[in-house]
């Protein structure tokens, strides 16, 4: 299983890394004004395999126009992974990020919840 960062420091630095892999993700979540081909291409590098697989098939069509509007927010770092709120133009998402690979690879969305999802709520 792959262990998190310890120090302090490190820490701070994956919790930076983990927000930007967030900010990003969302940003192109949004971007649907591409081919399903682009919009995926786009999220793929951020991602798990798990969410690769969810989202490579995913209709484009579905998701609302909306834009972030706010810096992530950390909200639980557990076994699991990193949850973070993030503000968007409609409503608040919940992106849950989990560490790539064996050997301590950078964190990767594992999911996204759309405001209301009933959840995270």
């Amino acid at each position: 299983m792959t262990e998190p960062p310890t120090t302090p420091a490190a820490r701070q630095s994956a919790y930076d890394d983990a927000a930007k892999t967030v900010t990003t993700v969302m940003t192109e979540y949004f971007d649907t004004k591409r081919s399903s081909d682009e919009w995926f291409a786009a999220l793929e590098p951020h991602l798990s395999l798990e969410a690769q697989y969810l989202y490579e098939d995913a209709n484009i069509k579905n998701i609302p126009d909306g834009n972030v509007t706010g810096t992530p927010q950390l909200v639980s770092d557990d076994a699991k992974g990193l949850r973070y709120f993030v503000d968007t133009s409609i409503g608040q998402f919940t992106v849950i990020l989990v560490l790539e690979g064996d050997s301590g690879g950078a964190y990767v969305v594992d999911e996204i919840q759309s405001p209301g999802s009933g959840k995270y709520d």
